[in-house]
C-alpha cells in the first residue's frame, strides 16, 4: 500500500505539468495509512519512515501467491481541512498503465522516479514478490497549484472482477504544504 500512496504521491506532484513548483522544503508527509488483504498479498510492509528532518523513505513489499492481471489503480488528491475539496480522481488499468503503450496517461507520469527503487512497474501481471523499497519522496515537483494547507492522497488497487467492495491494496498518505516565506 505504500506503494499505491507513493504512486498517489508522484502523480499528484507531476500531474499539473506546471515549471513553478514548490521548494520541497514546504512539504512535509505526515502519516501514511494501509490496509492491505491479508488473503491476496502476504508477507506485506508498508511504512512511512523520516530519515532527515525533510527526507521521507516509502517502503512496501508484497507477495502475491497468485498472478493479478486485473488491477485497476485509482488515485484521489482531497485538500482536507475547512472547504475540503477533491482536486483529482483518475482510475487506470495498472497493467496498461506500466506498460510502453500506456505511457502517455496522466497516471504514469510518476514511473520514473519509481523504477530504480524495486520490482512494482516491472512486470504484469503482478505475481511473487513484488517491491517498493527506500522511495524518497521527492516533493520539488509539488506545483503552486497546491496552495498551503493539508492534503490526502488516496491510491487504491482492485480486482477489475471482484464482486468485493474491499480493495486489494488501500494506501493513504497525508501531507502539508507551507507558506512560501519571502527573506527580505
Amino acid at each position: 500500500m505504500g506503494m499505491v500512496t507513493v504512486i498517489i504521491v508522484s502523480v499528484v506532484l507531476e500531474v499539473f505539468l506546471n515549471t513553478n513548483v514548490v521548494n520541497s522544503n514546504l512539504v512535509m508527509m505526515t502519516r501514511l495509512n494501509c490496509s492491505l488483504d491479508e488473503n491476496i498479498c502476504l508477507h506485506n510492509i508498508c511504512k512511512l519512515t523520516l530519515v532527515r528532518k525533510k527526507v521521507n523513505l516509502i517502503d512496501f513489499a508484497c507477495y502475491f501467491e497468485k498472478k493479478q492481471d486485473d488491477l485497476m489503480f485509482r488515485l484521489q488528491l482531497h485538500r482536507i481541512g475547512s472547504g475540503a475539496r477533491k482536486i483529482i480522481d483518475a482510475t487506470e488499468d495498472f497493467c496498461q498503465m506500466i506498460s510502453k503503450e500506456g505511457r502517455g496517461s496522466v497516471l504514469t507520469r510518476f514511473i520514473p522516479s519509481v523504477e530504480g527503487h524495486g520490482n512494482i512497474l516491472s512486470k504484469c501481471p503482478l505475481i511473487g514478490n513484488v517491491t517498493l523499497m527506500r522511495y524518497p519522496m521527492d516533493f520539488s515537483f509539488v506545483p503552486f497549484v497546491l496552495t498551503p494547507g493539508n492534503y490526502r492522497l488516496i491510491a487504491t488497487f482492485r480486482s477489475k472482477n471482484s464482486t468485493k467492495k474491499q480493495p486489494l491494496i488501500n494506501g493513504d498518505l497525508y501531507f502539508s504544504v507551507r507558506k512560501m516565506f519571502r527573506k527580505k
